[in-house]
């Protein structure tokens, strides 16, 4: 093995796409989860969107989390949507496109509102119906995108995040890997990390961050982020890490 890599996400098991694309790089993957994910508390008001998705022009997905939540809800295939299908980044669109749906809308910009924008320039969202199962805690930028454009939003809860409060597990691993560089899949997993002293005991690690929106949470904790991959995906996040370790700074 080259070196470890320590991946900070939620509870995805060490042979997921994740692990399987860090071992083929080289390296050896150790998974200390930050956050879990739990069926929302009210899963009706995603039920009722779902049995009605005929009625709606467009679906936007950011997270496979939630294509996964919908399509357990069309059984299992999302080839009969319908909709027009929006992803957030490469690891969502592949994720649809596992369930048998076809992306039209795919950014360049990462986030929710660069998404919003390329719904927006990819057709004409005024009256358009937009379903947007969403993450409990999203942030509102997609959401006051599609409206600003003048769409109609609905945006049922599709999972919900929980952080993980004891991180005994990764401060073992900081101590066992002192080299290994850390990965940070979510914004939702640095702001896990708000308060901790484990935050104390990464400082001067190589950080990688899954993009602009988990790299400002993990400054917002104290963590100082070292690379961002220029493909927001777990592909482009191993990638980037090879070119730091080769370079010599993990």
């Amino acid at each position: 093995m080259k070196h470890a890599a320590i991946v900070t996400g939620d509870e995805s098991p060490e042979d997921g796409p994740l692990g399987r694309a860090l071992r083929a790089r080289g390296f050896e993957a150790v998974v200390c989860p930050l956050v879990r994910a739990f069926p929302p508390h009210d899963d009706g008001p995603l039920r009722e969107a779902v049995a009605r998705v005929g009625e709606f022009d467009w679906v936007a997905f950011t997270s496979a989390r939630a294509v996964a939540a919908v399509a357990e809800l069309c059984g299992g295939s999302l080839a009969g949507l319908g909709a027009r299908v929006a992803c957030v980044g490469n690891a969502t669109a592949r994720a649809v496109e596992e369930r048998g749906g076809t992306v039209v809308v795919l950014p360049v910009d990462v986030g929710g509102a660069g998404l919003a924008r390329a719904m927006a320039g990819a057709a004409d969202l005024r009256g358009r119906r937009v379903l947007y199962p969403r993450a409990e805690s999203a942030r509102p930028d997609l959401a006051e995108g599609l409206r600003g454009a003048g769409a109609e939003v609905v945006d049922p809860v599709a999972y919900r995040m929980e952080p993980v409060r004891d991180h005994g597990e990764l401060a073992q691993a900081l101590e066992a890997w002192p080299d290994a560089a850390v990965l940070l899949c979510s914004a939702s997993a640095a702001e896990a990390l708000a308060g901790s002293d484990v935050v104390a005991r990464m400082a001067g690690r190589v950080i990688g961050s899954m993009g602009p929106t988990t790299s400002r949470a993990a400054r917002a904790v104290g963590l100082e982020v070292s690379f961002e991959p220029e493909e927001r995906s777990f592909a482009g996040l191993v990638e980037a890490l090879e070119e730091v370790a080769t370079d010599g700074h993990g």
